[in-house]
C-alpha cells in the first residue's frame, strides 16, 4: 500500500468532509493497522454509534485502572487541546475535528487561556517576574 494512504470521510454530524493522514497517525502504525485489516475493511471501517463506543472506553478505562469516566467526546475533546497545546495551527485541528467554523474549533484556545492566566497567577505567587 503506498506511503501516503489518506482516510477520508464524511463527519456524521456536519456532513463536512475530514482527510486524515493514514501514514502520519499513529507513529506511522494507521498503514500498519490498515494492512493488517486490508480485506475487513468494510467491517473495520463500519461506523458505530458513541453509547456502543462509549461503553467500550469505561471498559478499557476500567481495565487500565483508570477511574475516571470517559467517552468518544472526552477523547475528542483531549486531542483537539493537545494538538493546539502542540502548536498546530487551529485550521488544522477544525479540519480534522470536522468543524464547519473554525469558531467551533476556538473553544480549545479558551482553555489556553485558562491555562495561561493560571500558570502566571501561580509564577506570581512564586517570585516576583516582570512582563513585557
Amino acid at each position: 500500500m503506498h506511503q501516503e494512504t489518506w482516510l477520508i470521510y464524511k463527519s456524521v454530524k456536519t456532513n463536512t468532509e475530514v482527510r486524515l493522514p493514514l501514514y502520519l497517525l499513529f507513529e506511522g502504525k494507521g498503514i500498519e493497522v490498515l494492512n493488517k485489516y486490508q480485506d475487513d475493511l468494510a467491517d473495520f471501517f463500519k461506523l458505530r454509534d458513541n453509547s456502543n463506543v462509549n461503553k467500550e472506553l469505561l471498559i478499557i478505562a476500567k481495565l487500565s485502572g483508570l477511574n475516571k469516566r470517559i467517552s468518544f467526546h472526552t477523547a475528542r475533546h483531549t486531542n483537539a487541546t493537545l494538538l493546539i497545546y502542540s502548536g498546530v495551527n487551529i485550521t488544522t485541528v477544525q479540519k480534522l475535528l470536522g468543524h464547519k467554523s473554525v469558531k467551533t474549533t476556538q473553544v480549545y484556545t479558551n482553555i489556553m487561556d485558562i491555562t495561561i492566566v493560571r500558570d502566571l497567577e501561580k509564577s506570581k505567587n512564586n517570585r516576583k517576574v516582570s512582563y513585557m
